[in-house]
């Protein structure tokens, strides 16, 4: 068994993320680590009020004999993981929103499926 570390976290300023994705891609090349690079830029270098899926911001990297590990953040520049939205995603192809319904609707009727598939 591994160690497994969890973070949460928001970025001060969206200025800050060109900066933050240079020096952890600097530090996986100096390593050979492999990493992905997500969008680079805020649009305008701001965040934006409401929180979008639409695109996701920031680096992953995985050390070596390491799990992934991602500075990947909303457009509100919270942190997301991003396995996290790849779940969400297959989840939002396979179980698709009704017309009109908000996101907590459509958690709360997503847990409702899930509890049922349980029985």
């Amino acid at each position: 068994m591994g160690l497994s570390i969890h973070f949460s976290g928001r970025l001060r300023k969206a200025e800050y993320l060109p900066a933050l994705i240079e020096e952890i891609k600097d530090v996986s090349n100096i390593y050979g680590w492999r990493y992905h690079i997500f969008n680079t830029h805020f649009p305008n270098d701001t965040f934006e009020n409401q929180t979008s899926f639409e695109n996701v911001y920031g680096i992953s990297f995985t050390p070596t004999k390491c799990e992934t590990v991602s500075f990947a953040f909303l457009s509100n520049g919270i942190m997301v993981y991003d396995s996290l939205l790849d779940n969400f995603e297959l989840s939002m192809q396979t179980f698709p929103t009704k017309p009109g319904e908000d996101i907590i609707s459509y958690f709360e009727r997503l847990m409702r499926h899930v509890d049922n598939l349980k029985k």
